[in-house]
């Protein structure tokens, strides 16, 4: 898995209840990391910038290997981080 993926999983897994929101009602639908309380997480990457939305491709790796699933909340489609994804962070 891509490292730059691995620094999305410890976003979500060190922030309890947070998720990736696909938000489809802008022109380009854009995945970014929220709070379980509403506010808007960002990562910093290996060349120290900072990230607030994610690609998806890296969202489908996540999804693929079983890191995060799908879930629905409010009529938003969301990702959230499973017992895989948690394990793997730990590792």
């Amino acid at each position: 898995m891509d490292e730059h993926a691995m620094d999305y999983l410890k976003l979500l897994a060190s922030n309890t209840g947070s998720y990736i929101w696909l938000e489809t009602d802008l022109q380009k639908p854009v995945l970014s990391f929220w709070t379980e309380d509403g506010h808007r997480l960002a990562v910093t990457n290996g060349q120290g910038t900072t990230e607030t939305d994610m690609p998806r491709e890296m969202l489908d790796d996540l999804v693929r290997h079983n890191y995060v699933e799908q879930d629905e909340t409010d009529g938003k489609i969301i990702f959230r981080i499973t017992a895989d994804g948690h394990a793997l962070t730990r590792g």
